[in-house]
């Protein structure tokens, strides 16, 4: 019980200290070399050893990158597609 709160802690500390800025310019640079958002995401994840569930909260928050991972989910059928009306 003691642990899943500090633990809860550090991963709140750790949205905080996460710039979105910083993983933009992160997916960017790895989308140039053919990857996909969410493999970006993951890989984001891996690499700072942080925990998948933390960077989805920084997903999460920045309507972009959601509607982003959402659209590429739907194209990979992990989703069910949305019907969009017309802008």
């Amino acid at each position: 019980m003691v642990e899943d709160i500090i633990k809860s802690k550090k991963d709140i500390q750790l949205i905080n200290e996460i710039n979105v800025e910083d993983l933009v310019n992160y997916i960017a640079n790895k989308m140039n070399n053919g990857a996909t958002y969410i493999d970006c995401i993951v890989t984001y994840a891996e690499d700072f050893n942080i925990d998948i569930e933390v960077v989805g909260e920084i997903v999460r928050d920045s309507p972009i990158l959601l509607a982003a991972v959402h659209e590429e989910a739907e194209d990979l059928n992990l989703i069910e597609k949305i019907t969009r009306l017309p802008v």
